[in-house]
């Protein structure tokens, strides 16, 4: 059985987006958990209190299990980040008042499930950027850039951007990551999957201190319990079309079930409450078998 990957995070793009790049730091393939997952309206609030209710549920168990837990939230400015940045003037003081984000998140990982990884009953890794998941997704969209060239907020019309910049602020995280999308005419989910599935890896560890911690980590699962496996996902054969992953490949049951599947949960979630969403369209052509009945 593949291990379980426990994913709390901020949303539901968050959520493939960083199984995702699990799955291609570890060559493992994961077995999702619906027990907590992301919740309509989730923020790193709501991931700080599922993460701890599930460290303290795992910190029971009296052998190891094959289970891993990803704990994933933005860093948004918040002081004491290890990977964290110089800014080069003052931040708006509702940042300067914020709380260290990803210590808190050590402490309790290892109050929880003790300090040595190997002694732990369930194995759990921190994915915090800096300063959200656009950060991240920016740059392995635009490989020549650096952190430290990123904008720092979510949106330009913000109060916060408008604070710190001054009356008019340049484009900000979020709007570089839909100008992008739209140029490449993809719908939200792609946009972050293709991101993760893509995107030089090693280059995202240079530009982002923040990533090159959790590379770190999600690393250690890779000699827990896959102690053989590369790096690098398999190349195609030589004459292969580049865009198909061959059939033996690491990528294909991504391809062909597990995407598909979490695509078409997102639908029918939709559909059994009576909602519409922009994402409904792109999962009609998904498989509809994984989670439709939970």
């Amino acid at each position: 059985m593949n291990p379980s990957l426990y994913i709390l995070s901020e949303g539901e793009r968050d959520e493939i987006f960083y199984e995702r790049l699990c799955e291609r730091l570890t060559c493992l393939t994961f077995q999702p958990s619906a027990e907590y997952r992301y919740v309509p309206g989730a923020n790193w609030k709501t991931v700080f209190r599922l993460a701890r209710l599930a460290l303290r549920k795992f910190s029971h168990y009296t052998s190891p299990q094959e289970i891993a837990v990803l704990i994933a939230m933005d860093n948004d400015r918040a002081p004491g980040h290890p990977g964290g940045r110089q800014y080069p003037r003052q931040l708006p003081a509702i940042d300067r008042n914020k709380n260290a984000r990803y210590p808190e998140l050590q402490e309790m990982v290892t109050h929880e499930l003790g300090s040595d990884p190997a002694q732990r009953p369930v194995q759990a890794v921190i994915a915090m950027p800096v300063e959200m998941i656009e950060s991240w997704l920016l740059l392995l969209l635009e490989p020549a850039r650096n952190e430290e060239s990123l904008p720092l907020f979510a949106e330009a019309s913000s109060a916060t951007a408008k604070e710190y910049y001054g009356p008019h602020p340049p484009p900000q995280l979020k709007d570089e990551s839909e100008r992008l999308r739209k140029a490449a005419r993809k719908t939200p989910f792609e946009h972050f999957f293709d991101a993760a599935d893509t995107g030089d890896l090693d280059r995202l560890t240079e530009a982002a201190p923040s990533f090159a911690l959790f590379r770190k980590e999600a690393e250690v699962l890779k000699w827990f319990w896959n102690p053989q496996g590369s790096l690098r996902p398999t190349e195609p054969e030589a004459g292969q079309d580049a865009t198909v992953p061959p059939a033996e490949s690491f990528e294909s049951p991504w391809r062909e079930g597990r995407v598909m599947c979490r695509q078409a949960t997102r639908f029918c979630f939709l559909r059994r409450r009576g909602k519409s969403d922009s994402a409904a369209p792109e999962a009609l052509y998904f498989c509809p078998a994984l989670r439709c009945n939970r």
